[in-house]
């Protein structure tokens, strides 16, 4: 059997090992939400039995709210980056990398937000969609987090999202040079920061991880529930 998804056509076995990943992903985030929500307690997350009893029940009530989760196909960029880097296309490659930043910062945002602060979504929303990137770096990570953002990091994350606002956007650079050298310069700015691309959203991930542990510490407990369920 093969099905067609546009252009690109899925065997029977490409098919169920999609639907297997979706499972996975849908049951990590219950098991999350579940510890999140307080319906685990943290004390029996190392009893099985015990989470096999909580789960069961809770699948039983038809948790509402259960799928109300943001797919996210931070793997799908990661991949591209890659491919667009290997045929020579960096400009492309720093675009999908200043998107994957982005919205590794939105989704960090979104979990602190309204972990810690008890925002509603319509909030967050707003806050998120007024904010620039430089922001979510200084005043708003400041300000929710109780931290300083890593200064080597934001260096990093401020020349990707400034190449990728000119190619995107077609902002000049503001120099009083000819436009050779304007190309040059723009040329020899990408080459600079290409071998990193694939590096600098893994570095913010492991940044915003350690971050979000520290301040909801459900999240530690959530991963720990996880490895255990995942490892009986």
């Amino acid at each position: 059997m093969v099905e067609n998804k546009g252009d690109k056509k899925y065997t029977e076995n490409e098919l169920r090992e999609i639907e297997s990943e979706l499972g996975e992903f849908f049951f990590k985030q219950f098991l999350s939400h579940l510890v999140y929500s307080g319906k685990i307690d943290n004390e029996k997350i190392d009893d099985l039995n015990y989470v096999d009893k909580i789960v069961e029940e809770q699948l039983n009530e038809g948790l509402q709210g259960l799928f109300n989760v943001s797919i996210t196909f931070e793997e799908d960029f990661e991949k591209a980056i890659k491919s667009e880097k290997e045929k020579s296309r960096n400009q492309t490659a720093i675009i999908l990398c200043g998107t994957l930043i982005e919205h590794k910062f939105n989704s960090f945002y979104t979990e602190i937000l309204s972990q810690c602060h008890d925002f509603e979504e319509d909030y967050i929303f707003q806050v998120l969609n007024s904010t620039n990137i430089k922001g979510k770096m200084t005043w708003l990570f400041l300000l929710s987090t109780g931290n300083e953002f890593d200064d080597n990091l934001r260096v990093k994350i401020e020349k990707i999202n400034l190449l990728r606002n000119k190619f995107v956007h077609y902002k000049p650079i503001f120099e009083d040079i000819d436009e050779m050298k304007k190309a040059d310069r723009l040329k020899n700015q990408v080459n600079e920061i290409a071998s990193d691309l694939e590096e600098i959203p893994k570095e913010l991930s492991e940044f915003l991880q350690i971050i979000e542990k520290k301040l909801i510490p459900e999240k530690e407990q959530a991963e720990k529930l996880i490895n255990n369920f995942y490892s009986k």
